[in-house]
């Protein structure tokens, strides 16, 4: 199935990340089911390729505790992507590098380990 510009930011627009990793990305379902949890936060795996996860936690820590549980991921799932979000925005991180995106779409890369560091990406969604 060939994905469009609009479909993909409407995915991540409303935060349906499933549907846009299986569907429209054409991933696999997870194997994992039961949700992942580091310190009393639940991390859900929503799809992955090839030993590569994508996990989505459906809160929006402090920066520190944000690479605190990407480090404890990474003892379980070497390879992932963490997907953070709230009702207002989505923090993506990726080892160490974060992207930011608001509710009105705007995306901003956020240096590692610098929150105040905010540049915006040329582009958007």
């Amino acid at each position: 199935m060939r994905t469009t510009k609009s479909e993909f930011a409407e995915c991540v627009k409303k935060r349906r990340f499933k549907d846009l990793f299986i569907d429209c990305l054409g991933w696999n379902n997870a194997k994992t089911r039961e949700p992942v949890e580091f310190d009393g936060v639940p991390m859900y795996v929503i799809a992955e390729k090839q030993g590569f996860q994508i996990v989505e936690c459906r809160s929006l820590p402090l920066s520190g505790d944000r690479a605190r549980l990407a480090s404890q991921l990474k003892r379980r799932f070497h390879e992932h992507l963490l997907i953070f979000h709230n009702g207002t925005a989505q923090i993506w991180r990726y080892r160490d590098a974060e992207i930011r995106i608001g509710q009105d779409q705007d995306v901003k890369r956020l240096a590692p380990h610098k929150a105040r560091g905010v540049r915006p990406i040329r582009g958007g969604l």
